[in-house]
């Protein structure tokens, strides 16, 4: 099966954005909100 993701940065379609891209984190608060819900594990 072969697919393909096809992102519109320019908005040169009309279509309405659909998904949300991440290309920056916090990653202190990445860690810590990652390791309070691990400990909320049993």
């Amino acid at each position: 099966m072969q697919g393909a993701t096809a992102i519109d940065w320019w908005h040169v379609t009309d279509r309405p954005v659909n998904a949300l891209f991440v290309n920056d984190v916090n990653s202190d608060g990445l860690w810590a909100l990652l390791l309070a819900h691990l400990e909320r594990l049993p």
